[in-house]
């Protein structure tokens, strides 16, 4: 039997490539407090080539769109985490807590002194988490 090396469905890359596009999209949000629309582009065209949680992302976009409407996150977040909804599915509910309790945490050492505080380095710690599981 000859295999194709072009055939998308044997597609499988490693979470540990993920790592340096994580470590980019979490530098550059806390440098410019912006999210790189090549990351979650990157993301969710990796989920698409494995086996993708459609259901998962919808519903995460959607909720926080809500969110991002009252200003309480930047949509660059929703957009990021929609994508890794998409690959990693459910448990993005508990990456996106694991990032939240972290964010939290900052906030309360810095002492509330900051009105923003960049999510994407917290966010990709919750996925990293779950990409390993």
């Amino acid at each position: 039997m000859e295999t194709d090396l072009f055939d998308m469905t044997k597609f499988y890359l490693h979470p540990y490539l993920l790592m340096p596009l994580l470590v980019y999209i979490s530098w550059h949000d806390i440098q410019t407090m912006e999210i790189p629309d090549a990351g979650w582009i990157l993301i969710s065209l990796l989920a698409l080539a494995r086996r993708p949680y459609y259901v998962w992302a919808i519903a995460v976009f959607a909720v926080l769109s809500l969110f991002s409407i009252a200003g309480l996150l930047g949509f660059g977040d929703v957009k990021l985490t929609a994508a890794m909804a998409l690959m990693i599915g459910m448990r993005i509910l508990a990456a996106l807590q694991i990032a939240s309790s972290l964010a939290l945490l900052f906030f309360l050492v810095k002492k509330g002194t900051l009105l923003r505080i960049p999510f994407a380095p917290f966010l990709c710690l919750g996925f990293a988490v779950f990409l390993f599981c």
